[in-house]
């Protein structure tokens, strides 16, 4: 369209209120005066029947949204949270040790350096970079408790950096 081209202004009468108003002629399809009218006179559609994503109860829909999934914030929180949980895990990654420890556990149930697997519930989770923020897989070992003083004794990390620095082996 050129600069300073109008499309006419068109009249018409509010399919609610039947009051005369006017619209600009790419504006056709508009039916109502105002949006209050356009609110009360459209039909009203019956409100939808949903199942909430997380704890699977029938909720009526609120939301304008076609997407709604949950029925009240606090489940759309904890739904959303388990996903994303089940998508750091499936990427070998998690939000904290304990849960990766839980895991690793189920999943391999003994050291990894010397396979003792008498006491699970004794077994530790070494992570290799000393981060304990670095969940992801390829930094986390599971290990005795005596592999994984071993470990640390070897790298200089942990209780034995200041020993080792001050060319102590034996504390007493």
């Amino acid at each position: 369209m050129t600069k300073g081209v109008h499309l006419p202004r068109v009249t018409a009468f509010c399919a609610k209120c039947e009051r005369k108003f006017s619209r600009i002629g790419s504006d056709l399809d508009r039916k109502y005066c105002s949006d209050s009218c356009k609110r009360q006179g459209g039909a009203a559609k019956a409100p939808r029947q949903l199942l909430c994503a997380h704890c699977q109860q029938s909720y009526v829909q609120t939301s304008h949204k076609q997407n709604q999934r949950y029925c009240s914030i606090s489940c759309a929180r904890i739904g959303q949270g388990l996903k994303r949980k089940a998508e750091y895990r499936a990427r070998g990654w998690w939000a904290n040790y304990r849960e990766a420890k839980a895991d690793i556990l189920q999943l391999i149930g003994c050291c990894e350096h010397c396979r003792w697997k008498e006491h699970k519930e004794v077994l530790e989770l070494h992570h290799k970079d000393c981060d304990r923020k670095n969940n992801s897989r390829s930094n986390l070992a599971l290990l005795c408790p005596n592999c994984h003083t071993w470990e640390h004794f070897t790298n200089k990390t942990g209780q034995f950096r200041q020993l080792l620095k001050r060319g102590l082996t034996n504390p007493h």
